[in-house]
């Protein structure tokens, strides 16, 4: 699991043990402004970081893999349960999905978005919107307009 630090940054802990497995320092390159939070990929290899461009880590070699820059409003990304996909909102209007094995977007779905997560089999994308509207889409790989 990933844990805050009070003077930035934060670290892989150990669930059961409560051993810490590495710290990341927010003020290295890997995020490099201010931090809102991070969500966990189920295998818990890689994060993505809630600030600007929206980095995606990569938790073991501790390197940014590349950056969504998905333009962020204090929104809530998800990664599908596979770990292969992640989907996220942007102030712009669209949900994007990207496929984490390709480091690219492959569809943007236009709805506004403020939380997305992925239903348990991944197929489907519920969305809640900043005004609080709910809406259940597509969420495979081929959802979505082309960019």
């Amino acid at each position: 699991m990933l844990t805050g630090r009070q003077e930035g940054g934060f670290q892989k802990v150990d669930a059961d043990s409560g051993a810490v497995l590495r710290e990341y320092d927010l003020k290295s390159e890997l995020c490099r402004e201010s931090v809102a939070g991070w969500e966990l990929s189920p295998d818990g290899r890689l994060a993505v970081c809630y600030t600007d461009n929206l980095p995606v880590l990569d938790l073991e070699t501790g390197k940014m893999l590349y950056e969504t820059g998905a333009l962020p409003w204090r929104v809530w990304a998800s990664f599908s349960p596979d770990g292969r996909r992640l989907a996220v909102p942007g102030r712009d209007g669209f949900v994007r999905l990207w496929s984490l094995d390709m480091h690219s977007e492959v569809a943007r779905l236009p709805v506004r978005g403020a939380l997305v997560r992925f239903t348990a089999d991944g197929h489907q994308l519920v969305v809640i919107s900043p005004e609080g509207e709910l809406r259940v889409l597509d969420g495979s790989p081929k959802a979505g307009a082309a960019r």
